[in-house]
């Protein structure tokens, strides 16, 4: 199936952050639309597996001590009622097109029918009355990311994290002690149509 990347390019994280927000497409059934402070998408139903997430910065080297941040993967499941850009859509929260990287080409409005991707939301999910009392939330990763040396969560195949259709997964990370300018990467794969 198609592999796409979302990435942040140079972004500036001074707060708690959900770095990513992905939502899995859902069938759009005419009276189901997807809003957001862009535009609105139609969607086509599909799964998507996680297959890794990178974080990087490169502007905080020079303190004496070294700076832990606190790193999540939050997956919320079910009928969660999270919209794609719901959490603080403004200029620091910004839509993303993904790109497709193993060769496939996208016709018509294939990217933009597919996954919802968000970057750097600095009011988290949580804080906007967006909840998935609906549904089930999961923390599935809980890590610590050294700023000197960057993050790279790359799974074997069979601990990759499944998204079903409508199901919603964030990037989460704690408030930096000094300003960081941000490189990173979600690398995700539509395997197939969404399943029940």
């Amino acid at each position: 199936m198609a592999i796409y990347t979302a990435v942040i390019d140079a972004r500036a994280v001074t707060a708690a952050v959900d770095m990513f927000k992905i939502k899995a497409p859902i069938t759009d059934t005419g009276s189901q639309t997807v809003s957001s402070v862009l535009t609105t998408f139609p969607e086509t139903a599909s799964d998507l597996r996680i297959r890794e997430v990178r974080l990087g910065q490169f502007t905080d080297f020079g303190d004496a001590a070294a700076e832990i941040l606190s790193v999540q993967i939050i997956k919320y499941s079910g009928d969660t009622g999270l919209g794609d850009t719901g959490h603080g859509a403004t200029g620091t929260n910004l839509r993303v097109v993904p790109s497709p990287i193993d060769g496939h080409a996208d016709t018509g409005n294939r990217l933009e029918q597919g996954a919802k991707v968000t970057v750097t939301g600095d009011t988290l999910v949580t804080d906007t009355g967006e909840t998935a009392s609906a549904g089930l939330t999961k923390i599935i990763v809980s890590d610590a990311w050294n700023i000197a040396a960057g993050w790279w969560w790359y799974p074997p195949e069979e601990e990759m994290i499944t998204l079903k259709s409508g199901d919603v997964l964030v990037v989460r990370t704690t408030v930096p002690a000094d300003s960081l300018t941000v490189n990173a990467t979600l690398v995700y794969e539509e395997i197939g149509k969404a399943s029940p």
